[in-house]
């Protein structure tokens, strides 16, 4: 399975959040917006993104992709069973791809009223959020991951929301707690060349690093591809085999103890939550060598 995905196509990172709700192995094939594309001009006669490859199968259009997705993988279910709240949720999301997707998409921000309508609607969504942890209730579906690119994007797109706008400000924070953020930054930051690294809480329950290297109860471990032998990133836990000064050790960390992640190079990443006591700078061990050194703190920001 591969995935024709815009480097910064609103559409593409929809798709690529339900692939990785569902841990399927797809390869991501990144397209900026003006490369050319050959390959994706034979499969999809609009040379769009996103594009979904499925051995014969050939899918465009976001909404399509998620549900032959979500048919094609059952686990977890990402719509409703009962036809009358698919129907709604179909409905909520054909209205968020006309009012606010479709806008963003076609970089039609700057007509008059776009980025008020955003806004508004928004707000007018808060006391939805207020009763239920999701769009449909309780449980994540397509129509979460239809709205988290916008939610994303809101501080690069200059839409901010007022007081009365907590309970969307929360819920965006519950998404991008997701678990699969750490697969999704890890994978952004070798497909262009960057360290990707963790910050960790030592001291939760169920961490195994090398406790020689905690410093204030935290770690940063480099998990690129040529410094660790990486085993599983599930939606519970990360496993990987590193070399701290020459010595093999197997890591072993919950999803809930990852504070941050984040590229090496140039700190964009994201935190999934505060971290207590962090300084301004941090000790960071080397997976390869085991060394330490200190670095001044990353400047995090969301990554597209």
């Amino acid at each position: 399975m591969a995935l024709y995905s815009g480097a910064e196509c609103v559409f593409s990172h929809g798709c690529r959040i339900v692939v990785f709700e569902k841990e399927v192995e797809c390869q991501i094939i990144y397209l900026d917006e003006d490369e050319a594309c050959d390959g994706l001009a034979e499969l999809n006669p609009y040379n769009e993104t996103p594009t979904l490859l499925d051995r014969d199968l050939v899918l465009y259009g976001a909404q399509i992709i998620n549900e032959y997705l979500d048919e094609r993988l059952p686990h977890p279910p990402l719509m409703p069973v009962d036809p009358v709240n698919r129907g709604r949720a179909r409905l909520m999301m054909m209205r968020f791809y006309r009012e606010w997707l479709n806008p963003l998409h076609e970089n039609r921000l700057e007509e008059p009223g776009v980025r008020q309508a955003i806004r508004d609607g928004l707000i007018s969504m808060s006391p939805v959020l207020t009763e239920q942890q999701y769009m449909l209730g309780d449980e994540y579906s397509l129509v979460d991951s239809f709205l988290s690119p916008l939610l994303w994007r809101l501080g690069v797109l200059k839409i901010s929301l007022p007081r009365q706008a907590k309970p969307i400000i929360a819920y965006a924070e519950r998404l991008f707690e997701r678990p699969y953020l750490i697969r999704a930054i890890r994978e952004w930051a070798v497909d262009n060349g960057l360290t990707p690294q963790i910050l960790v809480d030592a001291s939760a329950t169920d961490v195994q690093v090398p406790q020689q290297f905690v410093t204030d109860s935290q770690i940063i471990l480099n998990i690129g591809g040529q410094a660790v032998q990486m085993h599983e990133i599930t939606n519970d836990r990360l496993r990987f085999s590193a070399r701290f000064r020459g010595a093999p050790f197997e890591v072993n960390v919950p999803v809930s103890a990852i504070l941050a992640i984040y590229a090496r190079e140039n700190g964009q990443g994201i935190f999934f939550k505060e971290a207590e006591g962090q300084s301004e700078s941090d000790t960071e061990s080397d997976t390869e060598t085991g060394e330490k050194s200190t670095r001044t703190k990353p400047h995090l920001t969301l990554v597209k």
